[in-house]
């Protein structure tokens, strides 16, 4: 496995051709081109997509280590899909609970003046009084 083309497609936009084979070619002396195999360009794909699923890069390694280990990752992948499926559902109620309550300061909102620079019979007095949350 040569851990150079492994490591470059690590970026989250990664693409990897469909065709078998594959050269890149270097312009360094001595180095015209590298030759990689299919389990090469097969382990480039896995990082590519699991990029763009947003697996962390330990998540990553921790499942190309099970695989060189001969052991099956497919239940730590598994819990990865879901782990990231209930991370984005918390996100999509924490940003439906925020809109609710941009709406609500928005629409009494709209019947104050516009033009209190002291901010105290307007939007950002509305602003000012909104609760802060504290981060546990």
């Amino acid at each position: 496995m040569n851990l150079g083309f492994a490591r470059s497609c690590l970026t989250r936009n990664s693409r990897i051709p469909n065709n078998r084979r594959y050269s890149f070619k270097f312009f360094a002396p001595g180095l015209l081109y590298s030759h990689y195999g299919e389990e090469d360009v097969d382990r480039a794909r896995f990082i590519a997509g699991a990029r763009s699923l947003d697996f962390s890069l330990d998540d990553i390694q921790e499942i190309l280590a099970l695989r060189e280990q001969r052991e099956a990752p497919c239940r730590v992948v598994l819990d990865l899909l879901q782990e990231k499926a209930d991370e984005i559902s918390r996100r999509i109620s924490e940003l439906q609970r925020m809109k609710a309550e941009l709406h609500d300061p928005h629409r009494l909102s709209l019947t104050f003046p516009t033009d209190d620079v002291d901010g105290k019979n307007c939007v950002c007095h509305l602003v000012s009084e909104h609760p802060v949350k504290t981060v546990n």
